[in-house]
């Protein structure tokens, strides 16, 4: 799925030895994090800040998608900043898209209770068919 080209809104936020493209789609209601290498805690709030802004202004509900497919490690405190995304006003579910491989996928499934997603996208075309996007 191509965010850009749904995207009103595109915001990079930057750190040593990682990053994260932070989309806003409009239609459907949809508040996109690509996150890429090293993402910590100081990357965190400043996305959940963005998120907390997304969700003030679509008072209908709107989903925050996480797509952690590139993401080379994550510092251990990052829990802590995923259970605040269940805290965003207005937010109706928070999904992640699974990594490609077996094994990453394995351990996204197991963490899924730790971090706490309601619902694991599989694949790119799931997250196009659970939206309707054809």
């Amino acid at each position: 799925m191509n965010f850009a080209a749904r995207a009103t809104h595109i915001q990079h936020i930057e750190c040593p030895g990682g990053h994260v493209r932070v989309y806003w789609i409009e239609t459907p209601p949809l508040f996109v994090v690509e996150a890429f290498g090293y993402i910590g805690p100081t990357i965190l709030r400043e996305v959940l800040a963005l998120a907390e802004t997304y969700g003030r202004a679509h008072p209908d509900g709107w989903d925050y998608l996480v797509d952690p497919r590139r993401v080379r490690f994550a510092h251990p405190l990052n829990l802590v900043w995923f259970h605040k995304i269940h805290g965003l006003p207005n937010l109706r579910r928070y999904l992640a898209l699974a990594p490609a491989s077996a094994i990453l996928r394995l351990l996204a499934f197991a963490t899924t209770r730790l971090t706490g997603p309601d619902m694991l996208v599989h694949s790119p075309e799931d997250l196009t068919r659970l939206y309707d996007l054809s």
